[in-house]
């Protein structure tokens, strides 16, 4: 239950070329907010009988009012590209005709 959000903004008001046209925010989420193996109490008891968990809301990667720049996101992502051969060719889902 662990995520990651990017949320990429646009600045129609900046130029093409500014870098800070595009910012990108990021948060996190560890995922499950409780135990109910490490917890011994009625709220873990009804959780684990109902097979369910509380979810932590996600958490700023960032400062308020900071973000990267889109360039910036590209330059620290590039080195774990995939390249662009090694992806699996596209291919048409089955059933569909549109």
């Amino acid at each position: 239950m662990t995520y990651i959000v990017l949320r990429m903004f646009e600045s129609t008001e900046a130029a093409l070329e500014d870098p800070k046209r595009f910012r990108i925010e990021i948060t996190f989420s560890r995922g499950a907010d409780l135990s109910p193996l490490e917890k011994n109490d009625m709220e873990a008891e009804s959780l684990h009988k109902e097979h369910t968990l509380p979810i932590m809301g996600p958490e700023r990667l960032q400062e308020v009012g900071s973000y990267l720049t889109l360039e910036k996101m590209e330059r620290m992502i590039h080195p774990f590209a995939m390249p662009a051969e090694d992806l699996p060719p596209p291919t048409v889902p089955q059933g569909f005709s549109g």
